[in-house]
């Protein structure tokens, strides 16, 4: 039988940029066959079988394959295939993000698919249009606008896109400030006072201490010892001007269990009196809350009491417990104290934080007669 060849190719309709495989089928003539394709878009000519291609552009091209038997005989086929442009998508981004009245937007397309070249229309929002790539322009009012482009191709295919662009008014100068000033060894949350800038904001803390820096504008930090802290704050805001503030931190002792009184031996059954004695070094009032934990000789919980008292600043309060055995042995208790108080953020304002710790435990045991 004389040699004859034909092909196909998938996918059908191809497009612009995506690969398209070509399977050529030989009969007749003398085995082993080998293929030679040419793709009509002058690019260079291939071996094999099957074979991909891709279409750069779009267009029709005519494809042809030469099939040589064993012998050397050949025989060629072509075909016409038609690849057609990916389809037209538009987006677009704008500059600055957070713009404000009266200054100058960019607004720069991103196009793909389609055939150049391509046309811009724009849409601003506030009743004004523009053309071209980039675009530029300025808002008289703050408020949100709804931004439309069209991009056309050289084809009339359309794509469209919007974003909602907000315009803020004329930004004042960003300031940072924080609080408090002035607090306990414990863990203290302090705040950024931030005017000005545009939000949000970013917030970076160095408590003096040698720890690591933090971030957030209302974190909580623990400082471990009494002493004067140099503080600084760094406030970031969304267009990336910057603002600090740095501060002498006060951080003054902790409240403490000063002495736990009751009576060693007591007579069985007469209740016991357990006095706290809480100290509060500080200059700040402090609301102090005292636990004591009555054990009996086995271990066991036999009671526990709680009780919260305000102490001013340098003085000494106490909690009283009335402690009623149930049964004749050794009891152990263990005093603890924990303690928070309310600071003035100041920086100008009137919002208050606060500050809270551990004020530490006391143990001791009596024995009922």
């Amino acid at each position: 039988m004389p040699l004859t060849v034909s092909f196909g190719f998938n996918p059908t309709s191809p497009v612009a940029g995506g690969p398209v495989t070509f399977a050529a089928n030989a009969t007749g003539g003398t085995v082993p066959y080998t293929f030679r394709w040419s793709f009509g878009d002058g690019s260079a000519a291939v071996s094999g079988n099957p074979v991909q291609h891709t279409y750069t552009s779009k267009g029709t091209f005519t494809v042809k394959v030469n099939a040589t038997d064993g012998n050397g005989v050949t025989a060629s086929a072509s075909k016409s295939i038609t690849v057609v442009a990916q389809t037209l998508h538009a987006d677009f981004s704008f500059s600055p993000t957070a713009p404000t009245k009266g200054s100058t937007v960019t607004f720069t397309a991103m196009v793909t698919g389609g055939t150049s070249p391509y046309s811009y229309s724009w849409s601003f929002g506030d009743g004004t249009t523009g053309s071209g790539n980039p675009a530029m322009h300025s808002y008289a009012n703050a408020g949100n606008y709804t931004v439309m482009l069209t991009v056309t191709d050289m084809n009339s295919a359309t794509a469209s896109a919007t974003h909602i662009v907000t315009v803020s008014n004329v930004v004042t100068t960003l300031t940072a400030d924080f609080g408090p000033t002035t607090t306990l060894v414990g863990n203290t949350t302090f705040v950024a006072v931030i005017s000005g800038g545009v939000s949000p904001y970013s917030c970076v803390w160095n408590f003096g201490d040698g720890s690591a820096p933090q971030t957030g504008c209302t974190p909580v930090h623990q400082y471990i010892a009494s002493g004067n802290f140099t503080v600084t704050l760094m406030v970031t805001d969304s267009s990336s001007a910057t603002a600090t503030a740095t501060h002498t931190v006060n951080v003054q002792p902790a409240p403490f269990i000063n002495g736990t009184n009751f009576k060693h031996n007591p007579t069985f059954p007469t209740p016991n009196t357990i006095t706290v004695h809480v100290n509060n070094p500080s200059s700040l009032t402090i609301t102090a809350t005292v636990t004591v934990d009555v054990f009996d000789g086995d271990g066991t919980v036999a009671q526990e009491f709680t009780q919260t008292i305000t102490v001013a600043g340098h003085s000494g309060g106490k909690a009283v417990f009335t402690f009623v055995p149930t049964a004749n042995t050794t009891y152990e208790i263990v005093a603890s104290v924990t303690y928070s108080a309310v600071l003035p953020v100041g920086a100008g304002t009137t919002m208050t934080t606060t500050v809270t710790g551990n004020g530490g435990t006391e143990t001791g045991t009596f024995r009922y007669r």
